[in-house]
């Protein structure tokens, strides 16, 4: 016979004469001493009841491990924390040893077949009437980027039109090329870009244009702004013309290096700015080693910092890829890295209200 009190252990639930319970989305009926009916409510209902009462059991055992519990859970918390900190902390690790690697890598260099060097023409026959040549407006100015690679580029298509038609008598081994491209700057070294080839020049069916294209060999040029002109000329009679050309290069691990420092600086400041608040809020003051660890402590204050930092670095790289000849100052370039990450982070502020009235 079954009797009410007793602990179903098929649903966990106390006998209750006509009493009705739902736990977990499940019905739990007793009836007339009869047990639990969740189930088939013939078979297997006496061993469903059968055994101690175990909810008592359970409920005697928790309250003798309260005590270990509420010791155990403040242990637990401060566990947790250090896990969460650590895991912050690797974050912010990894984003600093990751971040060059996020940054576009510079494809590699393209190739051409450029056989000419300079002044290597032929000598040729006066022409019998001048001929004057002018750059195609597309070919009158020239913009060479290479970032930070220094694979060789190919300036293609460059266009000189004739007033006259080419006599016959004039053939490409006869134009001669002339170029000098040197770095721009006043208060830069004075440096001269390796001297370019040239395809074999190609004369029109029409006998009105000559094209051809420039290949540029960096080697390993410091970064910087190059401007020069590339010359076309030939047999006396044709007039030489022009071409501007603006040759680009920076480089990277200047970069990765201000940026390191930036966000290093940025951070410190962080820290700097909230243990000074946790300082303020104390009725006592702790000393400076204790507050400097106190946010560190934090993995919330992880997760916020290591966003304004991601943002930092946004700027950061905002900066470098706007100019493509960054690298060129030196240590002028680090320290406006620095200056924008202080000021990504709001630097200006921290250190303002840090600074006594």
């Amino acid at each position: 016979m079954f009797r009410a009190g007793r602990v179903c252990h098929a649903c966990r639930v106390r006998a209750r004469p006509g009493g009705r319970r739902n736990i977990r989305g499940q019905g739990h009926r007793v009836s007339g001493g009869k047990g639990c009916l969740h189930g088939s409510e013939g078979a297997g209902e006496e061993a469903a009841w059968r055994g101690p009462d175990a909810e008592l059991v359970l409920t005697k055992h928790e309250k003798a491990t309260e005590p270990w519990q509420a010791a155990a859970f403040p242990r637990r918390s401060a566990m947790s924390t250090r896990a969460g900190s650590r895991l912050a902390v690797g974050w912010f690790v990894g984003v600093l040893v990751c971040a060059p690697l996020l940054v576009p890598q510079p494809a590699a260099g393209a190739t051409g077949l450029c056989t000419r060097h300079l002044d290597d023409g032929t000598t040729g026959t006066a022409l019998s009437s001048p001929i004057a040549l002018t750059p195609a407006p597309s070919s009158a100015q020239r913009i060479v980027n290479f970032g930070t690679s220094r694979a060789t580029k190919v300036v293609k298509r460059l266009v000189f039109t004739a007033d006259k038609l080419l006599p016959e008598s004039l053939n490409p081994q006869q134009l001669n090329f002339d170029a000098l491209i040197s770095r721009a700057g006043d208060t830069l070294e004075s440096t001269d870009f390796p001297d370019p080839t040239f395809s074999e020049p190609r004369i029109s069916q029409d006998r009105q244009s000559i094209t051809f294209d420039i290949c540029l060999s960096p080697g390993s040029i410091p970064p910087g702004k190059y401007v020069g002109s590339v010359t076309l000329s030939g047999p006396p009679g044709l007039g030489a013309a022009s071409v501007s050309l603006t040759v680009n290069a920076k480089v990277d691990r200047l970069f990765y290096l201000g940026s390191a420092l930036s966000l290093i600086a940025a951070f410190l400041l962080l820290v700097l700015k909230d243990a000074a608040a946790y300082r303020d809020k104390q009725a006592e003051p702790p000393n400076w080693g204790s507050s400097f660890l106190h946010p560190l402590a934090d993995p919330v204050w992880w997760t916020i910092t290591i966003g304004a930092l991601g943002a930092a670095f946004g700027t950061l790289y905002a900066v470098y890829a706007g100019n493509p000849a960054w690298g060129s100052a030196g240590f002028s370039d680090i320290a406006a890295l620095i200056g924008a990450a202080f000021a990504a982070v709001g630097g200006q502020t921290i250190i303002s209200t840090l600074t006594p009235s």
